[in-house]
């Protein structure tokens, strides 16, 4: 899942669809409370799976809230563009 939108926005980029550092994308599973999100200003041909935000939808409080593993600890920089629930 995470490898495809990866592709999926690589590809857009190679066919000059979108720029370098321009648009993000987002995910959603029907059965998980989690929301993946690429980060903004990470140039779309470098991108990777490790490098997808993954956070968590808390519904009682209309937040959501970061999931960090060691991976994204490192690069802590890099956020999400814009978050809504």
């Amino acid at each position: 899942m995470l490898d495809t939108i990866c592709d999926v926005l690589k590809t857009a980029y190679n066919r000059n669809l979108i720029s370098t550092r321009d648009d993000n994308a987002s995910f959603r599973r029907k059965d998980e409370n989690y929301l993946y999100v690429t980060p903004s200003g990470v140039r779309k041909q470098l991108l990777n799976s490790e490098m997808i935000i993954k956070l968590k939808i808390n519904k009682e409080e209309n937040t959501l809230d970061r999931i960090d593993d060691e991976y994204q600890n490192k690069i802590k920089g890099l956020r999400p563009k814009a978050l809504r629930v």
